[in-house]
């Protein structure tokens, strides 16, 4: 992830998300092909490269996309 205003801000509900334990769910996994096994609830990057095909970078829709997964979950930034 940059480090740019946007992506602090997203870092910053990815907390918000964790705290509230919504990163994680019990579901199928596609990796292992398996069902009843913990996922993904909201997307991670888990490689700095790679491309969107490793979980990585550069990936140039990813805020967008998991700031729309946190919305959808009701994680918003407080308004002050």
């Amino acid at each position: 992830m940059s480090d740019s205003p946007d992506s602090r801000e997203i870092l910053a509900l990815l907390v918000k998300a964790f705290r509230r334990r919504l990163t994680f769910d019990l579901g199928f996994s596609v990796v292992r092909n398996r069902d009843n096994c913990i996922v993904w609830a909201i997307h991670h990057k888990t490689n700095t490269a790679g491309g969107t095909s490793s979980y990585g970078y550069p990936d140039p829709n990813y805020n967008d996309r998991v700031r729309g997964e946190l919305e959808g979950k009701g994680v918003k930034l407080d308004p002050n």
